[in-house]
């Protein structure tokens, strides 16, 4: 998710503010990226990069920066027509400023509710690229390999998929649940 943020965000920041050239750029680059399935391009990636923890992190961060792109982008044009915004452009200040201070606050809840239901997703990704043995090489572990591992010996042990599946299912039902409670809170918040 990490670099999904550093790529996402600082781009749909500035697309939704500035527009122009950028927006046009990044905004067919991601629905080049969107319009692939996402486990594909993240094997295209690794087949590149090679197998390993990194790649793999790096190849699911670059295939969800467009979709973090897309959200913050739309929640940046509906902040940028903001009084407040037009007031710190008037009094001089930095887009930079204008970004961070002014329009990065204002777009958090959509983007932390993204985040988090990304996270779930994300850890999934892993889980399937490691069980294929493009994840996580041994000896380090994931849930991937050790479904892998469970897999290859369900004759001899057919509950050993029950602990790893079930702490799978666990984290990312966490995840959906946090990203939940977030937009609850929000919408309470804005209707108070």
């Amino acid at each position: 998710m990490g670099v999904a943020l550093l790529i996402g965000l600082p781009l749909g920041l500035w697309a939704g503010l500035r527009r122009g050239a950028v927006d046009a750029i990044a905004g067919r680059l991601a629905d080049t990226i969107l319009s692939l399935p996402a486990l594909v391009a993240a094997l295209a990636i690794i087949a590149v990069l090679g197998p390993g923890l990194v790649n793999a992190m790096l190849s699911i961060g670059i295939i969800f920066a467009p979709g973090l792109f897309r959200v913050v982008r739309g929640a940046t044009l509906a902040v940028a027509e903001e009084t407040f915004v037009d007031s710190a452009v008037a009094i001089g200040s930095s887009t930079r400023r204008t970004l961070w201070v002014h329009i990065l606050p204002n777009i958090a809840a959509p983007l932390l509710v993204q985040v988090t239901i990304l996270m779930g997703v994300a850890l999934l990704v892993e889980a399937s690229l490691s069980f294929i043995g493009l994840g996580v090489q041994p000896p380090d572990a994931s849930w991937g390999s050790m479904l892998k591992a469970a897999y290859t010996n369900q004759f001899h042990s057919p509950f050993a998929v029950v602990p790893s599946g079930v702490a799978m299912v666990l984290t990312v039902l966490a995840f959906n649940t946090i990203g939940d409670s977030i937009r609850d809170a929000v919408g309470l918040r804005r209707r108070t």
